[in-house]
């Protein structure tokens, strides 16, 4: 698989590094933030090289499905996956999965992996208006 950029969204420190650790020995570029307001200045900075949303639903300051309309609003192409299944998915317009929380390592890498096979080679962006 292709090395890509992932924005890894998680208020739990202990999670966001365990997470963060793997998609590293997986070859992949990874951004974090503890928050909400935090990944949404990340997002807006470097939404057009970024292959994945990897997010809380539920966070501080901002929630996830906000960050995923933002990515969505900001790349056509976008890819969000969700580590918890509470809130409102319904109405986010990006390629969705949802891995709810406790999961193994090995089932979140497999949710990665397949997200980013359906990422294409050129992705097309939008700017906000």
């Amino acid at each position: 698989m292709t090395p890509r950029k992932i924005l890894l969204v998680e208020d739990d420190q202990q999670v966001r590094r365990l997470l963060l650790r793997a998609l590293i020995r997986e070859g992949h570029e990874v951004l974090e933030a503890a928050d909400g307001v935090e990944a949404l200045k990340l997002l807006e900075l470097n939404y057009p090289s970024l292959d994945l949303l990897i997010s809380e639903v539920t966070l501080p300051g901002i929630p996830g499905t906000t960050l995923a309309r933002v990515f969505s609003e900001l790349k056509t192409s976008s890819r969000v996956l969700f580590t918890s299944g509470d809130g409102d998915l319904e109405e986010l317009d990006c390629q969705l999965s949802v891995l709810p929380k406790p999961f193994t390592l090995s089932d979140f890498l497999k949710e990665v992996a397949s997200l980013l096979e359906s990422c294409p080679d050129e992705q097309s962006s939008r700017r906000l208006e």
